[in-house]
């Protein structure tokens, strides 16, 4: 376990090749030396394939990132933008945006989608037989607007899809309307009351409910499980299971195992 980060559960079955890193214990670092992987000197937060038989390694100006470099792989890093894999091989269908480099946009004249005019970080199925097009005040999503399709946007927020099949066990929140909520009376689900935001399986049979102090979190409560809620922090789930090969941090959270 983390002795000076006790937000993060280590495994630790000592037969198992991980271990943490030294200068940053946020991270399990895979450390069987039959591994090809291995720790950055300047960046300890990233695990690199170090193998030299394989065909990868991490960017001289930007070490945080894996970059394919096989010559005969069609991949290569942006100049512009070296925080990006880009397929670069001719026969490809593929090329990077001229006003933005940060995204793969599929050009191959035959293919049904194309790039926006007004918002190009954006790919756009646009083939006329195809039931979607993009909304007129906010082209940054796709809405399926086939009239026969139980589908439509939302008046007051027109960035979400709604299930609007009156047969279908679907509405949305009134007070929230960015949420699909399922109604249906026979399904085991409902919304929380004061937070309207999260679905809460309440089917009484169902080995789940929801914590008094946080109603926004689902907890396995089956008392046959090997889960148990952390009694100062009701936010997190931990194994408990005595067989399993990982254990609870000390401090600052305890649970009691019963």
């Amino acid at each position: 376990m983390l002795e000076s980060s006790p937000t993060l559960l280590i495994l630790c079955d000592p037969s198992a090749p991980y271990t943490m890193l030294e200068s940053s214990p946020a991270l399990l670092i895979l450390c069987d030396p039959s591994a090809p992987y291995t720790m950055l000197e300047s960046s300890p937060t990233l695990l690199i394939l170090c193998d030299p038989s394989a065909p990868y390694t991490m960017l001289e100006s930007s070490p945080t990132l894996l970059i394919l470099c096989d010559p005969s792989a069609p991949y290569t890093m942006l100049e512009s933008s070296p925080t990006l894999l880009i397929l670069c091989d001719p026969s490809a269908p593929y090329t990077m945006l001229e006003s933005s480099p940060a995204l793969l946009i599929l050009c191959d004249p035959s293919a049904p989608y194309t790039m926006l005019e007004s918002s190009p970080a954006l790919l756009i199925l646009c083939d006329p037989s195809a039931p979607y097009t993009m909304l007129e005040s906010s082209p940054t999503l796709l809405i399926l607007c086939d009239p026969s399709a139980p589908y439509t946007m939302l008046e007051s927020s027109p960035t979400l899809l709604i299930l609007c099949d009156p047969s279908a066990p679907y509405t949305m929140l009134e007070s929230s309307p960015a949420l699909l909520i399922l109604c249906d009376p026979s399904a085991p689900y409902t919304m929380l009351e004061s937070s309207p935001t999260l679905l809460i399986l309440c089917d009484p049979s169902a080995p789940y409910t929801m914590l008094e102090s946080s109603p926004t979190l689902l907890i396995l409560c089956d008392p046959s499980a090997p889960y148990t809620m952390l009694e100062s922090s009701p936010t997190l789930l931990i194994l408990c299971d005595p067989s399993a090969p990982y254990t609870m941090l000390e401090f600052p959270y305890v649970v009691n195992l019963v």
